[in-house]
């Protein structure tokens, strides 16, 4: 084989290769939107200071996807800054609630992102994503107090349409896995009650909870 046919070959191969995935081959780095969904904030929570932090330990790190062309071959990989967007959502959520948040406060909320992936499909029916997430929340302060509970979401499914292109569609997944997973721990009464109890303020009543589960005081 000569040098010239050579490289034809190989400029064929790339050509027929970009043509079934699109433009997939480029990474895609996807910035999820957080909304809060509490409207109410909770009576009392501006006296409680906290600090939220956000760890990832996601098996595959910042990739939650991958971009797989018509024929379902996956051809590149799609990510979000776990540690950031999850750190950022949950203040955000938990100012709506109402609380004070303070990076130097004794009372510390860590998120860790134990999971996070969606499996893309691309087949004749068009592209598909099945997203799933879980993540171990802790609440600690220096008094030894210590709150975890898990947190999950599984199945959220979205089909693209026409109405958002690719990289859109990719990000409303992305966006609606991080929203799901973050609302659930900004509006949990276990957590909102374990987050006054550490930082030594009575919780409200309404919250409904007497003991917290997995709670351990030293």
């Amino acid at each position: 084989m000569t040098r010239g046919n050579s490289i034809t070959i190989k400029s064929l191969t790339l050509l027929t290769a970009a043509a079934l995935g699109g433009c997939g081959f480029l990474p895609d780095h996807v910035h999820p939107v957080y909304t809060p969904t509490n409207t109410t904030k909770i009576r009392a929570a501006r006296n409680v200071a906290l600090a939220v932090h956000a760890v990832n330990d996601n098996p595959t790190g910042n990739k939650i996807s991958v971009t797989k062309n018509g024929y379902d071959i996956p051809v590149s990989n799609v990510y979000i800054n776990i540690s950031k967007d999850f750190s950022s959502a949950i203040k955000k959520g938990l100012r709506s609630d109402g609380f004070n948040i303070n990076k130097n406060s004794d009372v510390k909320l860590i998120a860790t992102v134990q999971y996070l992936y969606s499996h893309e499909s691309n087949g004749w029916s068009g592209i598909k994503q099945n997203a799933s997430g879980k993540v171990m929340v802790q609440v600690s302060s220096n008094s030894g107090y210590l709150f975890r509970k898990l947190f999950e979401v599984n199945g959220i499914e979205l089909k693209r349409n026409n109405l958002f292109g690719y990289g859109a569609f990719r990000s409303k997944i992305a966006t609606e896995l991080v929203n799901d997973m973050v609302n659930q721990i900004v509006t949990d009464p276990q957590v909102i009650d374990a987050l006054f109890r550490a930082a030594g303020k009575t919780p409200p009543a309404d919250l409904g909870v007497t003991v917290p589960a997995s709670v351990s005081a030293h």
